[in-house]
């Protein structure tokens, strides 16, 4: 009997004996290990993440639908305690709350598409950071040319930059403000005269 079969025969033994010591006992060793090993741990994990993708986004699906309940308290209590840190990331991150907001907008509503921070950058800085609309240097925000309640994505050839003002006006219609020319405006902001 080699060294291999000679552990897996003690550790059915030993589970066998006393399952719950047994687990207690193996919870510990692999908590000590992960301690003086965990990048070598992280790595691991990564790997098996790649090699079974399809199995490892079936158990996670499958843990967040029986762990609905326990989910919910724990994000409420999270966002509770650390309302200041959110608050903080929010503002130093908004790139990326828009992005987030635009992709999490679609998902929920089974459209389809995404896009990343990256090619939201990239389309702004097509249109030198303008509202598309009204043509001026705002704040903006992501809008669907064609929207989301009407079968649009979030893929990044259906999303035009808008300042707030704009969208909120456009609200729900298909209207699409990019164009060869993007130095003029096409129309003036109805909200703001700024």
């Amino acid at each position: 009997m080699n060294r291999s079969e000679y552990t897996k025969e003690w550790a059915r033994k030993a589970k066998e004996k006393d399952p719950e010591k047994f687990n207690k006992d193996a919870n510990e060793r692999a908590k000590k290990y992960y301690k003086t090993h965990r990048e070598v741990c992280l790595e691991r994990a990564r790997i098996y993440r790649e090699k079974h993708l399809d199995k490892v986004k079936a158990a996670t699906d499958s843990w967040f639908e029986n762990n609905k309940e326990y989910r919910r308290r724990y994000k409420a209590k999270y966002r509770k305690q650390h309302a200041a840190q959110i608050e903080a990331y929010r503002k130093a991150n908004k790139e990326r709350q828009i992005v987030y907001k635009a992709n999490r907008k679609t998902r929920l509503t089974n459209a389809g598409g995404k896009f990343t921070i990256k090619q939201w950058r990239e389309l702004c800085e097509t249109y030198n950071n303008r509202c598309l609309c009204c043509g001026k240097k705002r704040p903006l925000t992501v809008d669907h040319v064609i929207p989301v309640s009407k079968g649009g994505t979030s893929d990044i050839s259906n999303i035009q930059p808008l300042c707030g003002p704009c969208n909120s006006t456009k609200h729900d219609t298909t209207v699409d403000f990019r164009r060869v020319n993007h130095e003029q405006p096409i129309n003036k902001c109805r909200t703001s005269n700024n």
